[in-house]
């Protein structure tokens, strides 16, 4: 009865470290799912950020266009030196725009690397937290079952005793029994 017990406590044991195993597992889950969506987030910020960047470029580029236009129908009222100074002071400008827009998509590349190595290390350090968890878990689990396993053998130890003193009685008082006869 005793051994059936500690085996009984044994299986309960094992089933409740599966069940803080699983409990363990899907909190780091939802953690991560967390992060990953904490780093969508970031993205989505940046990506709007840029958009409206590329926006207002695109304005200013726009009115350039607008302001060389109206240089091209002032042509034929201003002197022709005075219109190429105009448009070469646009041009400049529109030069300075693509400029712009090249340092601005570079900016955006980059910060998009920057993103997903944050991203690949936060995915690391989640890992090694999750094996760590595992790790933690399992030595509890060894522990625990060693510690019932040496309960059963003391118990185990002491079952035998008492059966070897009973024994031992009983053959004594037989013995005595067949004396008296």
């Amino acid at each position: 009865a005793i051994i059936q017990r500690c085996a009984q406590e044994v299986r309960q044991a094992k089933e409740a470290v599966v069940v803080e195993e699983s409990a363990c597992a899907a909190a780091i889950e939802k953690v991560r799912e967390s992060e990953l969506t904490k780093h969508h987030e970031k993205e989505l910020e940046a990506e709007a950020r840029m958009q409206q960047r590329e926006k207002e470029v695109n304005e200013k580029h726009d009115r350039q266009v607008a302001d060389m236009q109206a240089a091209i129908e002032r042509r034929d009222a201003v002197h022709e030196t005075q219109l190429n100074e105009e448009m070469e002071a646009n041009l400049q400008k529109q030069r300075a725009l693509s400029t712009e827009m090249e340092a601005l998509q570079q900016e955006h590349v980059a910060a998009q690397l920057d993103q997903s190595k944050r991203f690949e290390q936060e995915k690391v350090m989640l890992a090694e937290e999750h094996s760590l968890e595992l790790r933690k878990l399992r030595e509890e689990t060894d522990r625990r079952l060693q510690e019932q396993q040496d309960e059963r053998n003391v118990l185990t130890q002491q079952h035998r005793s008492q059966v070897a003193v009973l024994t031992q009685q009983n053959e004594g008082d037989s013995l005595a029994h067949i004396e008296k006869q």
